[in-house]
C-alpha cells in the first residue's frame, strides 16, 4: 500500500486524501458557519477508503461560479443515482461516497475548478489502468 499523499482536496463536506493507489475520505468537524450554511449538522464520522481497483467511475460535477460541484465515487454494490439538482446537493454533502467542492463564490471551502478537474482526471487514469 502506498503511503504518500499525492494530493488533498477540502471539500464542504470532508477532506478526500487522494493517493497513488487510492482515495480517502476524512472526516472533519462542522464549524456553525458550515453548519448553518450547508443545512446539515452532521459532524465527523469515519475514515473511508476506497480503493482504484474496486472503483467502477465517478461521478464529477465541477464547482461553477454559483454552484458547488461534487465528485461521488462509483463501486459495484453501490448505490448509482445520479445527483441531478441544486436540491440534489444534499444527497451528494450526505453520501459516504462523495465529496463536495464550493464554488467561485462559496463562501465555505471554495476550491478551485483547475484543482477538481486535475484531481478527477488523475483519479479516472488511475481507474483505467485496473480496467
Amino acid at each position: 500500500m502506498s503511503s504518500g499523499i499525492i494530493m488533498t482536496l477540502k471539500g464542504s463536506n470532508r477532506i478526500l486524501n487522494i493517493y497513488s493507489d487510492r482515495v480517502e475520505f476524512v472526516p472533519e468537524s462542522k464549524s456553525l458557519l458550515n453548519t448553518i450554511l450547508t443545512g446539515t449538522g452532521q459532524k465527523g464520522g469515519a475514515r473511508r477508503t476506497l480503493f482504484y481497483k474496486d472503483l467502477m467511475g465517478v461521478e464529477y460535477k465541477p464547482p461553477s461560479k454559483f454552484v458547488e460541484g461534487y465528485m461521488r465515487f462509483l463501486y459495484h454494490g453501490s448505490q448509482d443515482t445520479k445527483v441531478s439538482s441544486t436540491a440534489g446537493m444534499s444527497s451528494a454533502f450526505n453520501d459516504n461516497n462523495a465529496v463536495t467542492f464550493g464554488g467561485g463564490l462559496g463562501l465555505v471551502n471554495k476550491i478551485s475548478v483547475e484543482d477538481t478537474n486535475k484531481a478527477y482526471d488523475f483519479i479516472m487514469a488511475k481507474i483505467a489502468e485496473y480496467k
